[in-house]
């Protein structure tokens, strides 16, 4: 599995048998979703989330560009990650 900072990591079968989760509950959902995406991510791809939000009935998706799975915070680098946290304030204030 390629990282979120470009590595490789050997990732066990017995792992990815616990991934195998039943999220038909989840698309049953009435309530405010909020999905938050790098578009750059390699360690989730970004079109998995995409596909997600058009499954749930009332979805929000916040897309950060040029964003990876930490939001560049590996990097050192908060700028995208306040960029989120900004966004992800916002849409709380209105939803709850």
């Amino acid at each position: 599995m390629k990282t979120s900072d470009g590595r490789y990591e050997l990732v066990f079968e017995t792992f990815l048998n616990e991934l195998d989760v039943d999220l038909g509950p989840a698309f049953e959902y009435e309530g405010n979703t909020l999905v938050c995406v790098g578009d750059k991510d390699v360690t989730v791809e970004a079109s998995l989330s995409y596909q997600i939000i058009d499954m749930l009935k009332k979805a929000t998706l916040i897309e950060i560009h040029e964003a990876d799975h930490t939001f560049l915070a590996k990097t050192g680098n908060y700028a995208k990650v306040n960029e989120l946290l900004e966004h992800v304030v916002a849409w709380l204030n209105l939803n709850l």
